[in-house]
C-alpha cells in the first residue's frame, strides 16, 4: 500500500513540474565529518646514526627526520622479515646526488622509530643485495621536486646509453646494481649485466625507446639497421649496353658508420667501394662498367622496404677515427639478378 501510494505522489510531482507547477528538484548536499589527516611519523636518531649521517651525507639531521616524518623513504624489506626487526629505508640525497640506506628500529609505542645508523646504498647492495631499479626510482621521485626529477631522470637516461658499450654479454654477472645508472657516485662502473639494463630502461623510457634500446643491447643498430640487412641495387649497362640490375647484400662497411650517417650515406665509406668492387669480381663483371644508379635499403622481416637513392657524386665521409672492425657474416645466398 504505501508502495502505490509512494508511486502515485512520485507521478503527481512528475505532472505538476511539466506543467511548470514545481520547482526543480534541488540536488541534495551530503556533508561529510572532515576527516583528521594522519599523525606525522615520529623518528630519532641514535649517536651511531648522527655520526654516520654526517660523514657520509650532506643532508641535515632535521632534514632527513622530516622526509622520515612524512613517508618519504621507501621501505626495502618488512620488520617481522629481518632477524632483529630492523628495517631498510631507501632515501635520497640530491645534493649528493646518492642513495642512502637508513636502519631503522620500529617501536611499539609509537608511529615512527630509532634510526640506528645509515650507509650508503653500494654498502646495503655488498650485504643485503642489489636494490630493485623500480625502487631506485621511487627513492629519486619522493626525494626531489618534478623538475629536480627530470634532471636526474635525463642524467640517468644518458648514462644508461653509455653503459650499453660495455654490457655483460652474458646473464646476470656479479655487477648486477642498478645504482651506476642513477648515481653519479658510481657512475665509471662498468660491465653491468644486460638484464639489469633491460629492467632500468623499462622504468626509464618510453615504449619506442625502450624497443630501441633492447635492439642495442642484442647487439643490433636502432632500427634493425645493421650491414648484413643491407641490400644494394646495382644499375648498370653492360657491355652489349643492355640495362642490368644487381641485388647485392651485406657491404662491408662499419655498423656505426651507419648509425652516425644513416643508410642514405652507406656509399660514402671507402670500405663500401672496395666491398663493391669484390663483388663485382666475384660475379665475373667488368668492374669498369658504368653505373647508372645506386639503390638501397633495409631487409627487415614484417616490414615494408623502403628504398633509398644513392648519390653517386657523394664525397667520402671524413670521420676523426677509423671505426672498429665488425664481421657481420650473412649466409643468405643472394639473387644474381633484381
Amino acid at each position: 500500500m504505501d508502495g502505490a501510494r509512494g508511486g502515485r505522489a512520485a507521478r503527481a510531482w512528475q505532472a505538476g513540474r511539466r506543467r511548470g507547477d514545481l520547482p526543480e528538484r534541488q540536488p541534495v548536499i551530503t556533508l561529510l565529518r572532515p576527516v583528521a589527516p594522519s599523525p606525522r611519523l615520529v623518528y630519532s636518531l641514535s649517536p651511531h646514526a648522527r655520526k654516520r649521517l654526517a660523514e657520509r651525507t650532506t643532508m641535515s639531521e632535521q632534514a632527513m627526520l622530516d622526509a622520515f616524518a612524512d613517508c618519504m623513504a621507501v621501505q626495502l624489506n618488512r620488520a617481522e622479515n629481518h632477524f632483529e626487526g630492523c628495517v631498510y629505508e631507501l632515501f635520497f640525497s640530491l645534493p649528493d646526488k646518492q642513495f642512502f640506506v637508513a636502519v631503522t628500529k620500529p617501536l611499539s609505542q609509537i608511529r615512527g622509530g630509532i634510526v640506528v645508523t645509515v650507509l650508503t646504498a653500494v654498502q646495503h647492495e655488498s650485504d643485503r643485495g642489489p636494490i630493485l631499479p623500480a625502487l631506485l626510482l621511487q627513492a629519486v621521485r619522493n626525494f626531489t621536486s618534478d623538475t629536480e626529477f627530470e634532471g636526474v631522470a635525463a642524467a640517468a637516461r644518458d648514462r644508461l646509453s653509455r653503459l650499453a658499450e660495455t654490457a655483460e654479454p652474458g646473464g646476470e654477472g656479479s655487477n648486477h646494481s642498478a645504482l651506476p645508472v642513477f648515481s653519479e657516485a658510481v657512475a665509471s662502473s662498468t660491465g653491468l649485466a644486460r638484464g639489469t639494463l633491460v629492467r632500468t630502461a623499462k622504468i626509464l623510457l618510453d615504449d619506442a625507446g625502450y624497443a630501441r634500446y633492447c635492439a642495442i643491447l642484442a647487439g643490433q643498430c636502432p632500427d634493425s639497421m645493421r650491414p648484413n640487412q643491407v641490400r644494394v641495387l646495382v644499375h648498370y649497362w653492360d657491355a652489349q649496353h643492355n640495362a642490368q640490375c644487381l641485388r647485392l647484400s651485406n657491404p662491408k662497411v662499419p655498423q656505426q658508420h651507419l648509425l652516425d650517417h644513416g643508410l642514405a650515406a652507406v656509399n660514402r665509406h671507402p670500405a663500401f667501394w672496395t666491398w663493391l668492387a669484390g663483388r663485382f669480381a666475384a660475379l665475373g663483371i667488368d668492374p669498369g662498367l658504368k653505373i647508372d644508379k645506386l639503390e638501397a635499403y633495409l631487409s627487415v622481416p614484417h616490414k615494408a622496404n623502403e628504398t633509398v637513392e644513392l648519390d653517386l657524386e657523394a664525397t667520402m665521409v671524413d670521420d676523426p677515427a677509423p671505426y672498429p672492425t665488425v664481421d657481420f657474416s650473412d649466409s643468405t645466398p643472394e639473387p644474381a639478378a633484381c
